[in-house]
C-alpha cells in the first residue's frame, strides 16, 4: 500500500506525498541513513575506542554474520542509489566499488581484528570508505535529485 503511495506521489488524493520530489526525498533519506548506520553502528560499535575496542558489540557476532551483514547492506544501498538516479553516477559507483572491495578484503567475519592496532586500522579504512560513499551520494545523487538528507529518527534529533 505504501509503495503505491510513493509511485503515485503528487496524484490527486495522495496526501502522503504531495509531489514526486517528496517520495524521492524519503528514499534518499533512507539511503543516507543506511550508510550512516553501516559506518556508525555496524563498524563503529565493535571498534569502540582505540583504548577500549568492543568486538563483542559487533552486530550478529554469535552467528558470524557481522561482515556479511555489512556487505549485503552496501550492495542493497548501492542498488537503491542506482535506481534513484536519472543519470550515471561515476563518483558514487567508484566510492561503492572501494567500500565493497575493502569490506570483502577484510576477511574478519565478526570484526575481532579491532582488538589489535593493525586490525583496527583495517576496519577504520572500511569505515572511512563507507563515509566516502555517503559523501559521494550526497554530492552526486543529492545534487541530481535536488534533495538533502531529511530527518532520521536514529540520528538523535
Amino acid at each position: 500500500a505504501h509503495a503505491e503511495l510513493m509511485r503515485t506521489a503528487g496524484a490527486p488524493g495522495n496526501t502522503a506525498y504531495l509531489a514526486p520530489s517528496e517520495a524521492a526525498q524519503r528514499l534518499y533519506t533512507v539511503l543516507m541513513a543506511g550508510l550512516e548506520f553501516d559506518a556508525d553502528q555496524r563498524l563503529g560499535r565493535p571498534m569502540g575506542s582505540f583504548d577500549r575496542p568492543r568486538p563483542e558489540r559487533a552486530e550478529a557476532r554469535r552467528s558470524g554474520r557481522s561482515l556479511r551483514n555489512l556487505e549485503l547492506s552496501l550492495a542493497a544501498l548501492r542498488d537503491l542509489a542506482e535506481k534513484l538516479a536519472d543519470a550515471p553516477l561515476p563518483g558514487v559507483e567508484a566510492a561503492f566499488d572501494t567500500a565493497q572491495a575493502q569490506a570483502q578484503d577484510l576477511q574478519d567475519p565478526v570484526f575481532e581484528g579491532v582488538s589489535d592496532p593493525s586490525g583496527r586500522f583495517r576496519v577504520e579504512i572500511v569505515q572511512q570508505s563507507v563515509r566516502a560513499a555517503q559523501g559521494a551520494v550526497a554530492g552526486e545523487l543529492g545534487a541530481q535529485l535536488g534533495v538533502t538528507a531529511g530527518f532520521n529518527s536514529a540520528d538523535g534529533d
